[in-house]
């Protein structure tokens, strides 16, 4: 996903998520791809659950189940 692209879906999913939890998530936190980042802020916001259940965050191993 080029960074034009990612940025204008960003924009609109970050407005949602921060609707329902108050902050904006930052992709730097979490060890995955634009596109990954994207899914997880989709997911997240459909389903009403915070990023952080669905993405593995920097710093933490790697958990097959937590990887969308």
């Amino acid at each position: 996903m080029d960074n034009l692209t990612f940025n204008k879906t960003k924009r609109q999913l970050n407005k949602e998520y921060r609707e329902l939890f108050g902050v904006i998530p930052c992709m730097q936190d979490f060890r995955c791809s634009r596109e990954e980042y994207v899914e997880a802020l989709k997911k997240a916001i459909e389903n009403k659950t915070e990023i952080e259940k669905l993405l593995p965050a920097v710093g933490k191993p790697m958990d097959k189940n937590s990887l969308i």
